[in-house]
Protein backbone atom coordinates (compact mmCIF):
# COMPACT_ATOMS: atom_id res chain seq x y z
CA UNK A 1 0.00 0.00 0.00
CA UNK A 2 1.25 3.45 -0.52
CA UNK A 3 1.80 4.31 3.43
CA UNK A 4 4.06 1.22 3.43
CA UNK A 5 5.73 2.53 0.12
CA UNK A 6 6.75 6.33 1.94
CA UNK A 7 7.92 4.56 4.52
CA UNK A 8 9.88 2.37 2.88
CA UNK A 9 11.74 4.88 0.02
CA UNK A 10 12.45 7.11 3.61
CA UNK A 11 14.25 4.44 5.60
CA UNK A 12 16.40 3.81 2.03
CA UNK A 13 16.70 7.41 1.90
CA UNK A 14 17.58 8.10 5.58
CA UNK A 15 19.84 5.16 5.09
CA UNK A 16 21.87 5.70 1.94
CA UNK A 17 22.19 9.51 3.88
CA UNK A 18 23.90 7.69 7.09
CA UNK A 19 26.32 5.50 4.78
CA UNK A 20 28.56 8.35 4.56
CA UNK A 21 29.29 8.62 8.23
CA UNK A 22 30.36 4.73 8.41
CA UNK A 23 34.05 5.44 7.41
CA UNK A 24 34.30 8.18 10.28
CA UNK A 25 32.30 5.66 12.61
CA UNK A 26 34.76 3.05 11.84
CA UNK A 27 37.49 4.82 13.19
CA UNK A 28 36.00 4.95 16.63
CA UNK A 29 36.47 2.62 19.11
CA UNK A 30 33.03 1.58 19.60
CA UNK A 31 32.88 0.33 15.80
CA UNK A 32 36.41 -0.43 15.54
CA UNK A 33 35.88 -4.21 13.96
CA UNK A 34 32.05 -3.58 12.72
CA UNK A 35 31.87 -4.11 8.98
CA UNK A 36 29.53 -1.49 7.53
CA UNK A 37 26.50 -3.70 6.94
CA UNK A 38 26.24 -4.30 10.15
CA UNK A 39 27.31 -0.48 11.66
CA UNK A 40 24.11 0.47 8.58
CA UNK A 41 22.10 -1.91 10.79
CA UNK A 42 22.66 -0.42 14.12
CA UNK A 43 21.74 3.03 12.91
CA UNK A 44 18.93 2.16 11.71
CA UNK A 45 17.93 -0.10 14.36
CA UNK A 46 18.61 3.04 16.88
CA UNK A 47 16.40 5.31 14.43
CA UNK A 48 20.04 7.42 14.30
CA UNK A 49 19.72 10.90 13.24
CA UNK A 50 21.78 13.39 11.86
CA UNK A 51 21.69 16.91 14.57
CA UNK A 52 23.63 20.25 14.15
CA UNK A 53 24.18 22.28 17.22
CA UNK A 54 25.10 26.21 16.49
CA UNK A 55 28.24 27.60 18.72
CA UNK A 56 27.04 28.70 22.01
CA UNK A 57 23.96 26.27 22.16
CA UNK A 58 23.80 23.16 24.64
CA UNK A 59 23.72 19.74 23.92
CA UNK A 60 23.47 19.03 28.02
CA UNK A 61 24.05 20.96 31.04
CA UNK A 62 26.45 19.53 33.54
CA UNK A 63 23.67 18.24 36.57
CA UNK A 64 20.61 17.67 33.92
CA UNK A 65 18.75 14.06 33.42
CA UNK A 66 17.99 13.59 29.34
CA UNK A 67 15.14 12.01 29.21
CA UNK A 68 16.21 10.05 26.05
CA UNK A 69 18.91 10.92 23.31
CA UNK A 70 17.84 12.79 20.44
Amino acid sequence: NRINETCLLFLQQRREKMKQYIPTLKRTKLFAGVNDDEISAMLDCLHAKLLSYKKGDYVFRQGSRPCCLR
